[in-house]
């Protein structure tokens, strides 16, 4: 995490993150077919390399300051798979062609941190991220088009000043 002072309670902060994104989904084959009765269930998950780049506010400077923030979120594939389950057996699959390289969202949150030496911070925030592009690579099947990104992230840690 980089947080740099713009001007008064106003500053810029990046960080690098490592974040899993998952969803599932279940179906039952209905009665006559193949696999009549029988249950499948999968879950896609993706993994990023996210760089948020944030306006933040903290309109409190001392031992114990809150802040908001804001600000475009980019993230780097890192790796993407999926795990079925049918009849009690699981398999996992690579799924890297199905989903785009490049994940672009906004990000907007709010926290706090406390002073627990001169130099040093205990933070934790949480935010919502609303993504803006699908993040599917070439998938033009009726279900699986449209799939952006939504997702609640909550961080927390020790964070030095130099």
């Amino acid at each position: 995490m980089f947080d740099k002072d713009l001007i008064g309670p106003l500053s810029i902060e990046t960080e690098l993150l490592v974040t899993q994104r998952s969803f599932t989904a279940a179906a039952t084959f209905p009665s006559g077919s193949p696999n009549a009765s029988n249950g499948e269930s999968w879950a896609e998950k993706l993994t990023y390399l996210q760089i948020p780049i944030l306006l933040k506010i903290s309109p409190i400077d001392g031992a114990f300051s809150p802040c908001v923030f804001a600000g475009p979120n980019i993230g780097f594939k890192l790796s993407a798979s999926a795990i079925t389950d049918s009849t009690g057996r699981s398999q996992t699959a690579d799924q890297n062609t199905l989903f785009k390289s490049l994940d672009l969202g906004l990000d907007a949150g709010g926290g706090l941190s406390v002073k627990v030496l001169p130099f040093a911070y205990l933070f934790a925030d949480v935010r919502y991220t609303f993504g803006l592009i699908d993040v599917y690579h070439n998938v033009t099947t009726s279900g699986a088009r449209d799939l952006k990104s939504r997702d609640i992230k909550w961080t927390g840690g020790l964070m030095v000043g130099f």
